[in-house]
């Protein structure tokens, strides 16, 4: 890390209770091979709890968070936010050159305490592109309660539709149940962006649905399926579509491959 580090520091009182406040700066710097403007950290210390504010401006954009903190009770408030941000300025895709672009706007909130952490986060983002693919309206949902996460995913993808959504426990075994589900997805055009060769004439389209359910800690007692109802692909005068529906489970596999080593 480097950059130009100043600081205007004051506390007094003890661990429980301290008082004072403070303002950080970081300015023209560099960590993780990722440049930042501008880092602003202000605090203020009393009553036994502590408020404080940050800014962090980078080439991609701007984050805002705000945190509140109760030294007796260990309760605490935050929020996060970010309005713009543009993923092909994030350094380390340009570094490996992933070809990904969009504009990111994402916030997150949550009060709780240490023991038992509670917040939301939300992501949305008008169209992503990855490489030569675009991906519209994905919005992507996160909330942690009572050490239980839930998600929800959803975009659309080549006109077909993306939801994913599931549970985990954030215990023990971390049980966890998830599905995902694709809809209407035109995979000529896919293909075709990955054959060398094939410009137009490529069409198809599928649907497939998958679910997982289990403890994430014991893969083999992982209950995972997918089935794809439909499926046909054509080019020229050849065809190729499923007569059934095909359906893959996890668990037998699992075993199938258990037994053979």
């Amino acid at each position: 890390m480097s950059g130009i580090l100043s600081a205007n520091i004051s506390i007094d009182g003890s661990k429980q209770a301290p008082t004072g406040q403070g303002l950080v700066q970081l300015a023209k710097a560099s960590a993780w091979d990722e440049s930042i403007s501008n880092l602003t950290v202000n605090f203020r210390a009393t009553n036994s709890e502590i408020h404080s504010t940050a800014q962090l401006q980078v080439p991609a954009g701007t984050v805002s968070a705000d945190l509140s903190y109760s030294f007796p009770t260990e309760e605490y408030e935050a929020s996060a936010n970010t309005s713009g941000l543009e993923l092909d300025q994030i350094n380390a895709v340009q570094a490996h050159t992933l070809g990904i672009s969009g504009t990111l706007t994402a916030s997150g909130s949550g009060r709780g305490t240490l023991k038992d952490p509670q917040f939301t986060a939300t992501v949305r983002m008008p169209q992503l592109q990855v490489r030569d693919q675009t991906i519209s309206q994905v919005q992507a949902q996160l909330m942690v309660s009572h050490q239980q996460a839930n998600f929800a995913v959803k975009s659309i993808v080549a006109q077909g539709t993306l939801e994913a959504k599931g549970d985990v426990g954030l215990t023990g075994e971390y049980p966890a149940t998830a599905s995902v589900d694709i809809r209407g997805l035109p995979i000529g055009p896919l293909i075709a962006s990955y054959i060398s060769g094939i410009q137009t004439g490529l069409e198809g389209q599928t649907e497939i649905h998958a679910t997982l359910s289990g403890p994430l800690k014991a893969p083999a007692q992982l209950a995972v399926h997918l089935e794809v109802p439909t499926l046909n692909v054509q080019y020229r005068t050849a065809q190729i579509a499923l007569v059934r529906p095909l359906k893959v489970d996890y668990r037998t596999v699992w075993h199938l491959f258990s037994r053979r080593s």
